[in-house]
């Protein structure tokens, strides 16, 4: 039904909302728009709202005038953009039968963040004003340098690095360097709940790699936040902000891309709509977004089998009958279809009060993996040596109502929303098995096709019936579903006076269940044995199952007040109270081996505290703004729930004798039980300072983030699965700077520069895979010490109203550790950058791009599963395939058009 419903709602947007313009004869508005030089500005849009025409838009000439004619008698508004500079509105425009000339239109110019006004605080700013550390990118801007989400926002957000290991899983978000997990893969992450950075699509936490499209803003706010949104966060907040429904302007835009990729085949698109349509005016208006993204791939998957349980994995390669006999390719495999659409509906009902309704959805599938096994199995850079596809489909929904009331000195804001994610996916799990169990591992001590082997030969061990499994291969299939209520509602003061305070109440309830099955074709029919799965005997090779379930509700009251303490002085002070319980709950099965199995164990733990934040900022004159804040951040804990390895279980483990295969087996130390929460104290101090009649900005942050109890990502002892450990502790310390410059009306500079030094602050004994322990003083994982970017851009006008625009991009990326201290097997991933470069013809209403990302063609490993030491590993005559290497798109190049309907 919903599908149907999109439908309709597009055919009605397209039928209703594009206009036809006559032009007739009547009413004529025309002026000049000139900068504070009183130079002429060609190229600036000038949009006409109101009337019977809803809205008119058109492009200044080379003198910097326009004109609107054939107008209806009416009382319109005049609103004046170009980039670079602030936003111009003139109201009252009365038009009747004679001409009306405006006076000249004067637009003031500002640099890249001086021209943004930000809600972080609850109160709308000018970015340079705001006393904390905060970036944040405009809608406009984010289309013209093309930024699909948040692993390209971040290449150009001091702090902030997202680790790209492709669409097929949850990329890691990390602020000033606080990540403690091995790059392994990101599969185990579900849908990023629970990071420590918290994500908002409007007023509304919703954990989403949102692809960026009829939006408003991006604001990126580091260090903790808890003191003013209701999600607690322990190092950071992302908030997405759509575009509302606008009551007055009519307007449809449509727009395409065609991309081809260097190493891929077939060219990939990406279209959509956006409408906005008035349905009573100034009072409700619905606006509705779609977009089809389409990646053609490039990873191509060489070594798939044919015929699982039959065909052989590894035949030989230099035979190329074998391999046609055993093996098919696919090529272009990692391919990525999403969908993207956001309905919301805006009621005014009165002048104070209001009510948004929104309906965000994002269905992506993902064809496989992002990664080659160039180094242990000599596969190019983009190929895979993986026996089986690895699809995932991930779905993410969102329905919201926003409830807002303004009667005077305050605003009150009640925010509710129902979101549900789910995920369906593939994985290869052949050398899992092989290497940590063979098949001693998976069936029991003894079974009929061992004691067939040995009364041929006693002498023949568990050990040799795996090498001669030839065709012995496995997979999983996973499947997760989870469910979130939200209801925020916040009182924020709106006067001019000295006070400013926002004080709010939330609440959130979050299940979670996923089930995991291990295939292992041909496996019954080689061992004679048949699985047993929750006590029944099945005909499918199931080894493994698992069953897991998270029930979450939080509770919390936070509030910040501020004083302005004379012209110069602002003293703030925050706090969080809060209150959470949490349950967990988990059944592991072994079909082959039901002696090992755990009966579903639950695990209920809970947990109350408060976090305060105080800041302190000065402003030295009308250009600079110095400020200082300590403010204090948390992640709940919880607990692993699995039952407590045996004695016997642990003698097994510690067994040396080659010929005894450890067990699977669904159980934890004692002291894996419970999960403690984890919690930061941010300290940082900051800068903003304006130059040149504010031609030339600069913001620039000292921080330092004491971080005690790190949570991090472990495995059971026996069946690898993942668990959550506790750590000692770690300090982070470092510097964020950015600048921005207006060199003319027509040039444009911005950089930022960030070095993050993220050490383990205590001795961890045991944190790491294999009980390796990690010392006071190694460096963090994840994060690049260092990261910069430098966007430069050059408008000018070609002809008398064709606007043409290039911008060139550079960003570096420092070399990232693979695991704390690269200890354990970890290693360096080397730096890289990359160069993107677009250039863009407007006129009227049109805009054409031609662009090319990573234009380089630069090749950059972004991650890793597991460590080198696997490479050229041969287990049972298999070479080990387990060490794998994600990598960095390669160059994208492509052209844009953009329409909008006035």
């Amino acid at each position: 039904m919903l599908r149907y419903a999109l439908r309709f709602t597009v055919v009605f947007g397209l039928v209703v909302v594009t206009p036809a313009v006559a032009e007739a004869q009547g009413g004529q508005v025309s002026g000049v728009v000139v900068d504070a030089t009183v130079g002429m500005l060609p190229g600036a849009t000038v949009t006409l709202i109101g009337g019977p025409e809803g809205s008119l838009s058109t492009v200044t000439d080379a003198a910097g005038r326009f004109t609107f004619a054939g107008l209806l008698p009416g009382v319109y508004t005049v609103t004046v953009f170009l980039s670079g500079f602030g936003e111009v509105s003139v109201d009252g425009v009365e038009v009747a039968a004679d001409p009306v000339e405006l006076p000249a239109i004067t637009l003031r110019l500002a640099a890249f963040d001086e021209a943004v006004v930000v809600s972080a605080t609850r109160i709308e700013e000018p970015l340079q004003q705001v006393p904390m550390s905060i970036s944040a990118v405009t809608g406009p801007d984010i289309e013209r340098r093309a930024i699909d989400d948040l692993t390209e926002l971040a290449r150009w957000t001091p702090g902030l690095t997202v680790v790209d290991q492709g669409a097929r899983g949850s990329n890691v978000v990390i602020v000033r360097g606080l990540h403690t997990d091995a790059l392994n893969g990101s599969e185990a992450a579900g849908n990023n709940y629970n990071n420590g950075v918290a994500t908002y699509l409007g007023d509304i936490p919703l954990a989403v790699d949102l692809r960026l499209h009829d939006i408003e803003r991006v604001e990126v706010l580091l260090g903790p936040q808890g003191t003013l949104y209701g999600a607690g966060t322990l190092a950071g907040a992302v908030r997405y902000l759509p575009r509302r429904p606008d009551t007055e302007r009519r307007t449809l835009e449509v727009r395409g891309d065609l991309f081809a990729l260097a190493h891929g085949g077939a060219p990939g698109s990406d279209a959509g709509l956006t409408f906005n349509l008035p349905l009573v005016s100034r009072k409700l208006a619905l606006r509705g977004s779609f977009d089809r993204f389409a990646d053609p791939g490039f990873i191509d998957y060489d070594y798939l089998l044919r015929t699982p349980g039959v065909s052989e994995p590894e035949p030989d390669l230099a035979d190329p009958e074998a391999v046609a006999a055993n093996l098919r390719s696919e090529p272009d495999a990692n391919t990525e279809d999403t969908l993207s659409a956001r309905l919301s509906l805006l009621w005014n009902a009165t002048p104070k009060l209001s009510a948004l309704f929104a309906y965000h959805l994002q269905d992506q599938r993902v064809g496989a993996r992002e990664v080659n096994h160039a180094r242990s199995f000599d596969t190019g850079r983009y190929v895979s040596a993986h026996r089986y596809l690895e699809p995932n489909d991930r779905k993410n929904e969102l329905l919201s109502l926003e409830l807002t009331w303004a009667p005077g000195a305050v605003e009150l804001t009640s925010a509710a929303g129902y979101s549900r994610f789910s995920a369906q996916g593939q994985r290869d799990q052949t050398d899992l098995l092989i290497q940590a169990f063979g098949i001693g591992g998976l069936l029991p001590g003894t079974f009929p096709a061992l004691e067939r082997a040995q009364a041929v030969d006693p002498g023949v061990s568990v050990g040799d019936l795996t090498s001669r499994f030839r065709s012995f291969s496995a997979y999983t299939r996973e499947d997760s579903r989870e469910e979130r209520l939200n209801w925020e509602t916040r009182l924020v003061s709106t006067g001019d006076g000295p006070w400013r305070w926002v004080g709010g109440i939330f609440f959130n309830r979050y299940d979670s269940s996923g089930t995991s099955f291990e295939y292992a074709p041909g496996l019954s029919a080689f061992s004679g044995v048949t699985p047993i799965l929750s006590g029944n005997l099945v005909s499918e090779p199931v080894e493994y199952y698992s069953l897991g379930t998270q029930a979450v509700e939080e509770r919390a009251l936070f509030g910040e007040i501020s004083r302005d303490l004379g012209e110069r002085w602002r003293v703030t002070g925050g706090g969080r109270w809060f209150g959470y319980g949490i349950a967990t709950g988990n059944l592991t099965e072994f079909p082959y081996t039901p002696l090992y199995n755990s009966p579903f164990t639950d695990y209920a733990s809970d947990d109350s505290g408060a976090l305060f934040k105080g800041s302190l900022s000065y402003r030295l004159d009308g250009e600079t703004n110095v400020y200082f804040t300590r403010s204090e951040g948390y992640r709940i804990g919880g607990g692993n729930n699995y039952r407590v390895c045996s004695d016997e279980e642990l003698a097994l483990l510690t067994d040396a004798d080659p010929a005894n295969d450890p067990p699977q087996s669904g159980c934890i130390y004692a002291d894996q039980a419970l999960i403690r929460p984890d919690t930061t104290t941010n300290y940082e101090l900051g800068l903003r300072r304006s130059w040149a009649d504010e031609r030339v900005t600069f913001s620039g942050t000292l921080f330092h983030v004491d971080w005690t109890d790190i949570q991090v990502a472990g495995l059971t002892p026996f069946s690898a699965e993942p668990i959550t450990l506790n750590g000692g502790g770690a300090v982070s310390r470092g510097v964020e700077l950015a600048s921005a410059a207006s060199l003319t009306n027509a040039l444009r500079l911005r950089g930022s520069w960030s070095y993050t030094r993220a050490r383990l602050s205590v001795d961890s004994p045991g944190l790491l895979d294999g009980g390796a322990d990690a010392l006071a003083g190694d460096r963090l994982s994840g994060a690049p010490q260092q990261q910069g970017s430098l966007l430069a851009s050059y408008a000018t006008l070609l002809g008398d109203d064709v606007a043409f625009d290039v911008q060139y991009g550079y960003s570096y990326v420092g070399d990232v550790l693979t695991r704390i201290g690269m200890r354990a097997g970890g290693e360096t991933l080397p730096a890289y950058d990359l160069h993107n470069l677009s250039a863009s013809v407007s006129k009227d209403a049109w805009t054409l791009t031609f662009y090319a990302e990573n234009l380089l063609d630069e090749y950059a490993v972004t991650g890793v599963r597991q460590t080198p030491d696997l490479i050229g590993v041969t287990e049972y005559g298999f070479r080990s395939r387990r060490y794998f290497a994600n990598v960095l798109a390669p160059r994208r190049a492509g052209v844009r058009l953009r329409y909008a309907f006035r």
